[in-house]
């Protein structure tokens, strides 16, 4: 949460920024933010972890899969538990897709069939990732 000042605004507003969403607030409303933000907290404190595999891919969940682009392998890794943490994911797989050197963050699972083998993870809240990879012929 990042409250800042509005100058131009009358009556004074403060904007409360949190978790991407901005609330416009009038000053003496500030505490509302600060009671939006402890919540958020309590919330982040679960994080999204992953463990490397390679797969064949990884299938699309419930929630809309992340394209962050034809990244390294390394980035893609790194910033995929975040994004996944950002877009209320639970757990899921990130790929470094073969066909078209994106990196995809989703919901669902590795698996793996006749295609090349990329380079992928499995990913859970509080580091609690189990494999679940699934073969297909």
């Amino acid at each position: 949460v990042q409250p800042s000042t509005d100058n131009a605004a009358k009556p004074q507003l403060n904007t409360c920024k949190m978790l991407g969403a901005e609330l416009r607030l009038p000053f003496h409303r500030l505490h509302f933010c600060i009671m939006i933000w402890t919540c958020a907290l309590g919330q982040d404190s679960a994080i999204i972890s992953c463990i490397d595999e390679t797969a064949s891919y990884c299938t699309n969940g419930d929630i809309e899969q992340i394209n962050l682009g034809d990244i390294s392998q390394e980035m893609c890794r790194a910033q995929c538990p975040q994004q996944m943490q950002d877009a209320a994911m639970d757990g899921g797989c990130w790929i470094k897709a073969a066909i078209d050197g994106n990196c995809y963050c989703r919901s669902g699972r590795l698996g793996s069939n006749t295609a090349a083998p990329a380079p992928a993870g499995s990913c859970s809240i509080d580091g609690v990732v189990t494999t679940t990879t699934t073969t297909e012929e």
